[in-house]
């Protein structure tokens, strides 16, 4: 799908996610608002169809604008990255709030498999470095 016709899908559904295309063949994706199992599927979909269309490298996925995650999405989460690494990209999470740090532990998620860190210039700058500390897959 072209880039036009995503962003019109994506706002038909109500989706307020973002994204931009920052220097080296990366990528940013910023999420805004709940995220239910549509919208991550939805969200899925634009994520890989930008990587494939920009050939992308790398994308950092901002979370700072979502205000619950759970277990569902988390695994969403952990499914969108090792898609985008199926296409070469590696991902990394950004912007997880204090409050849902501590519910995924809480809820036991596992998100060792994903490179996280706490905000999207640390991001940026990891993509820039070449991300060393990319966890690898088990």
């Amino acid at each position: 799908l072209e880039d036009r016709t995503l962003r019109r899908l994506a706002w038909f559904l109500g989706m307020s996610s973002r994204g931009l295309t920052i220097p080296e063949a990366s990528l940013v994706l910023h999420l805004l608002g709940i995220i239910a199992t549509d919208r991550a599927l939805l969200f899925i979909a634009i994520l890989l169809t930008c990587i494939r269309s920009e050939m992308a490298r790398a994308v950092s996925i901002a979370l700072s604008g979502v205000p619950a995650v759970d277990s569902a999405v988390a695994n969403h989460l952990l499914m969108a990255a090792k898609a985008a690494r199926l296409l070469g990209a590696a991902a990394i999470i950004t912007g997880i709030s204090t409050t849902n740090a501590e519910t995924l532990a809480r809820l036991g998620v596992d998100m060792g498999q994903v490179l996280t860190l706490s905000d999207l210039e640390s991001a940026i700058r990891e993509i820039g470095d070449g991300i060393h500390s990319q966890p690898s897959e088990s």
